[in-house]
């Protein structure tokens, strides 16, 4: 899910509307919110084995991935992405 950054620029405009830019940066926001969470529960980010592999990384600690070339849910344990079973 990309979530748009924040940006310190004029929130509205002279008559108390949103300005065109936070439009644009609220409407990415809720586009990624409800493209990836539902009531059907939550889409993690796809990836295929080989690039998984090559976020076996400390900074990856936590991460939470679908391999989209096995078909599995991981989770990065220690550096290492493991099968969630």
């Amino acid at each position: 899910m990309n979530i748009p950054n924040f940006e310190n620029i004029k929130f509205v405009d002279s008559r108390g509307y949103l300005t065109e830019e936070w439009q644009l940066i609220l409407q990415q926001l809720f586009q990624a919110l409800q493209g990836n969470l539902s009531d059907e529960g939550f889409k993690v980010p796809q990836q295929p084995t080989t690039v998984i592999n090559q976020l076996n990384t400390a900074a990856s600690k936590g991460a939470l991935l679908y391999d989209s070339t096995t078909n599995q849910l991981k989770v990065n344990i220690s550096g290492t992405f493991q099968v969630i079973i």
